[in-house]
This record gives C-alpha cells, structure tokens and sequence, in this order.
C-alpha cells in the first residue's frame, strides 16, 4: 500500500494532474537515495577521488597530488582547524602535522636565551627520508599559518637535512651526535674505522674459497659535473645565484638564505653527484670488520679503473657448508671521477 500522507510541493495551485503525479513520482525516487552528503564531506570517510575537490572546498594552497592518501585526508582534516587558529602555536603545529611531521614549537620567550619578540622556532620530526620538497612545502603551510609579524626559524629532521645538504653523516660519538664527511666517521664505539684492504689472488676462481668477484655499475655516472643554487639578497632585492663545479649545471630548486648557506649546499651537491657517479657490488670473503658507512680499499691487484677507497653503503653477510662465510657489498666511490 503506499504512502498517502501530504507531501510539500513548490509547483503552483494550476499544476495539471500530469505534473503533481510527476512530482510525487520523482519525490518518491529520490526518498530511495541516501544522502551522500554526510560521508562526501568527512575528510575520513570520502572517496579519494574527491578529495582535491574537497580541499578545494576548505580553502587548502598547498596540496600535492603525488603525496600518500593517509597525507591527503590529514590535510584536508586540518584545514579549517589550521585556518580558524591562524597566527597561533596550535596552527603551526597543525602545519606541520598535515604532512606527517612530528613537530615541535618553541615561542621566544621559551628559548635559552630568549630570541627575539615574536620569533618561533619550529623542529619538525619525521621517520620519512629528508627531500627538499618536504621542506619547501612545509615552508609554504608555515607561511599561510603564521601572523604577519611572526618570524619563524625551521629546521626538519635537522641532523639529516643537515647531513644531507653537506653529504655528510651524522653519528652518535661519546653522547653527541657528530657531522662527518662520509669515508670520515667513527663507529658507535668513537673508534676510526680503518680501511678494509680487498685483494684479488693470481688464481682467482670461481669455487676458491678467496674468490672475489666484482661488478662495476656505470649506469648512475652523473650527468651533470655542477651545481647552480639560488640565495634572496635582501638588501639588493633580488635572487642570486651561486656556482658550484663547471658546466653542465644541475639547478637545484630551493632558495637559501645566504650566499654562504647557498654555497655550502651547491659544494655537497657536487660532492654527492662525483661520489655516486660509480658504484662497485662485490662479493668476496667474509671479514667482520666490513659495515655500512666502513671504506674498502681496492689495492694494486685490482684493475686500475677500481682502485681506491670506496664508501661502504650495505653489507650482507652468508654462510653455507657449500660458500662458507661470504660478504656482498655494495659501496660507492669515494675519489671523484669525471
């Protein structure tokens, strides 16, 4: 039996008898359709198709259509919460925390000794790799979640950025934590880590128990012998530009805030590329002294295109009754080569 009770119609006194009954029978289809509004708009629960729309929506500048989902609903979550607080500790914390970043604010007057009025300092934390898109993304959420007289100092995992931008490693040594050119560091214990000297013997076979085999792996040989990088000179109100190394140039994207700083980053860079222009897998007799960050150095038994010190990058360790104990190593040249 269906439903007679009264319904409210917008159609005028002189609807002919064909438009109340279209009416009623387009009303009844749509009572059949559940409202999507309810979980379309929920930044939790909405499909991910429409979630650009849906940050559209909510008036977020700074999205990114490569980065993960979980990221992409955390933005869209935070952004009316973000742009309601503005200018506050709470909406620099939801910046940051929008890209999962751990992040840790810390106002003037809470540093020692204390910064200048209206200064943050902001320390984001991350478990995923440094990039510098990271940085200037988080730049960017910063910017539009500060007040116009804040001045904020950011730093994201600074050991690794740090490290990364003077291709450098950071190690705990006697309760600090020190920076060191790679071939360079120490190992947990403070101790140098020597050279592991490899030797290939005159009858190198496959089945001896010395046996050492090697591939060299050219395909990464940097295309690129330079570096470009950019600084904003206040004072002169305009973007400079520092070199690093000769033409071909790579430009790298992020702006420095001084020439120094600028500088520093385009010499890591040039390091970074030289260094991994070659990179060497060996597998060879097991030695204990071999680890990830340890130098290897290739002596006058190998060919002459090989030899040198090279940067340890990973070991694997095997043994069998059949190989006994063997060791795969993957490193990189330490010594630049065009």
């Amino acid at each position: 039996m269906s439903d007679q009770t009264p319904r409210p119609s917008l159609l005028p006194a002189n609807s002919s008898p064909l438009e109340k009954a279209l009416d009623i029978g387009f009303g009844a289809l749509l009572d059949r359709i559940a409202p999507p509004f309810p979980e379309l708009m929920n930044p939790t629960s909405t499909p991910q198709a429409f979630l650009p729309y849906l940050a559209a929506d909510r008036g977020v500048s700074e999205w990114s259509t490569e980065a993960a989902e979980a990221e992409k609903r955390l933005t869209v979550e935070l952004a009316w919460p973000t742009a309601r607080q503005a200018g506050t500790r709470q909406a620099l914390e939801n910046a940051a925390k929008g890209l999962r970043l751990m992040p840790e604010v810390r106002a003037w007057y809470e540093q020692t000794p204390p910064g200048a009025p209206y200064s943050f300092s902001v320390r984001a934390f991350t478990e995923q790799p440094y990039s510098e898109e990271i940085d200037a993304r988080l730049d960017r959420r910063l910017a539009d979640a500060k007040s116009e007289r804040d001045v904020l100092s950011v730093s994201v995992g600074f050991l690794t950025r740090l490290a990364y931008l003077h291709d450098a490693v950071a190690k705990p040594i006697n309760e600090l934590y020190v920076l060191a050119r790679r071939g360079q560091a120490k190992s947990l214990s403070g101790k140098v880590l020597p050279d592991i000297k490899l030797s290939v013997t005159t009858n190198n076979r496959p089945g001896d128990h010395a046996f050492i085999s090697a591939t060299l792996d050219e395909t990464s040989r940097a295309k690129y012998q330079g570096c470009k990088t950019s600084w904003w000179d206040a004072a002169a109100g305009k973007v400079r530009i520092e070199e690093s190394g000769i033409a071909p140039f790579k430009t790298v994207r992020q702006r420095y805030h001084s020439a120094d700083e600028a500088r520093a980053a385009g010499e890591g860079e040039v390091r970074r590329m030289m260094r991994e222009a070659l990179k060497v897998k060996i597998d060879c007799p097991g030695h204990p002294g071999l680890s990830a960050e340890g130098l290897i150095l290739l002596d006058t038994t190998w060919p002459d295109f090989m030899r040198g010190r090279w940067s340890i990058d990973k070991v694997t360790a095997s043994g069998s009754r059949q190989n006994s104990y063997r060791c795969s190593i993957e490193a990189t040249c330490l010594d630049a080569r065009s």
